[in-house]
């Protein structure tokens, strides 16, 4: 038996993946150290290293590297990738207003803390303060999601907001209103963003995963806010999913 082993916090998406793939879904890395079987697949789980006879869809040194926002900044600098800096917050060091405060690991952007100005960050408490991270606000005008396997882009979302938008509202999370729209034409559309997703996981080393980008309206480029190597996939994009990595397993 061959296996798909899956974070606890994707187990939906990972076990539906698995039975498309024919896989056997485990979040339990131990049970395969006893047996000695890598998994054929990770989802999102980098728990023990089978060293040359782990998976390379997903290996678990990649997965470490997304987990962690810290790390993952960093190596998107140091590899000429733009994105948000973490930096650990200094309370005698306050940055410039606007800021974001963020955990190092995160899921569906729920840890987001605005900062605005002096009032509502003496609104956090101290022990919040010491275990967040601080990044710049980036003022975007949309966001994409890119769904991308072997080197290959197989769908692209653009998050949207139903109804109008309120002056001055930017761009939230899924549990705030906003929801992951399908976009089509893609010969046409998007191009900078695809090929910067390819390169990106090129570089890194992920198989497949879901990028989250943005358009930083000042700067006018993209900015990437994080690669997800356990997205939620609704039952057409797992389909997708399966089908591609399907003729790698």
């Amino acid at each position: 038996m061959n296996y798909l082993l899956y974070h606890k916090k994707s187990y939906k998406t990972g076990r539906g993946l698995a039975t498309q793939l024919g896989l056997k879904p485990t979040s339990n890395s131990r049970q395969l150290v006893r047996m000695k079987r890598p998994p054929t697949v990770r989802y999102g789980n980098s728990e023990h290293n089978f060293g040359e006879n782990d998976t390379k869809i997903n290996h678990p040194d990649v997965i470490k590297v997304c987990a962690n926002s810290y790390h993952f900044s960093r190596w998107c600098i140091e590899h000429n990738f733009y994105t948000p800096r973490y930096q650990k917050f200094d309370n005698n060091n306050i940055p410039e207003f606007p800021f974001l405060l963020r955990r190092l690991n995160h899921r569906a952007g729920k840890d987001i803390i605005i900062i605005n100005d002096a009032t509502e960050l003496n609104k956090i408490k101290r022990n919040v303060l010491k275990q967040r991270y601080w990044v710049p606000y980036i003022e975007t005008t949309f966001e994409l999601r890119v769904h991308i396997i072997d080197k290959q882009v197989v769908r692209v979302f653009k998050k949207i907001k139903p109804g109008a938008l309120d002056d001055g509202e930017f761009i939230r999370t899924v549990d705030r209103g906003w929801k992951y729209s399908l976009r089509t034409n893609l010969d046409e559309k998007y191009a900078q963003a695809q090929q910067l997703c390819i390169n990106l996981t090129e570089d890194l080393g992920l198989f497949f995963g879901g990028i989250d980008i943005a358009w930083d309206i000042k700067n006018r480029r993209y900015v990437v806010w994080e690669v997800n190597s356990a997205p939620g996939l609704n039952s057409q994009t797992i389909k997708i999913y399966a089908d591609i990595l399907r003729r790698s397993i």
